[in-house]
């Protein structure tokens, strides 16, 4: 397992336990379903929205990149 690959697994996990629950307790009310999209789609989402594949910038390029803006 690589380590792009990792932000998809938790999101399908995510949304395979949460599918699982709702099957298993027999959801029937739309209220309900709902609440069982809702509790299973929107925290993967934010993982993936907030999940950084680009690297955060270490101390040599802070400093360099300040010294060109002079």
């Amino acid at each position: 397992m690589t380590s792009s690959s990792v932000p998809l697994w938790i999101p399908a996990a995510w949304v395979s336990v949460a599918l699982v629950m709702c099957l298993t307790l027999d959801v029937s009310s739309l209220r309900g379903w709902v609440l069982a999209t809702t509790v299973g789609v929107v925290p993967p989402f934010v993982l993936l929205r907030l999940w950084s594949n680009s690297h955060l910038p270490t101390v040599a390029e802070v400093i360099h990149a300040a010294e060109v803006r002079r």
